[in-house]
């Protein structure tokens, strides 16, 4: 897409899903040098099954692509997770 006064706007979206078959994390551990009463420990986390992911930005590129300047959005979303980032990137070559 060009911009008016030149250079060119790159838009963009993207979405995705990551499925999970097992959603729980176990690991176990234990304490270095730590006494022979204290025994080994299991950690277990659950987490939503389908996480969604969306991602969006525009990307401004000057005529001479000397500088660009960038936009972007990313979410996630499930059952459990409403997460919302966003950013801002200028970019000068010199």
């Amino acid at each position: 897409m060009t911009v008016t006064k030149g250079g060119v706007a790159r838009p963009f979206i993207s979405v995705s899903a990551t499925i999970f078959d097992d959603p729980q994390l176990k690991t176990g551990a234990f304490f270095e040098d730590s006494p022979g009463d204290v025994a080994p420990f299991e950690i277990t986390t659950e987490f939503d099954d389908v996480i969604f992911s969306v991602s969006a930005g525009l990307d401004l590129i000057s005529e001479d692509s000397n500088m660009g300047l960038q936009f972007r959005y990313q979410g996630a979303f499930s059952e459990g997770i409403e997460e919302h980032s966003g950013s801002a990137n200028l970019s000068i070559k010199f």
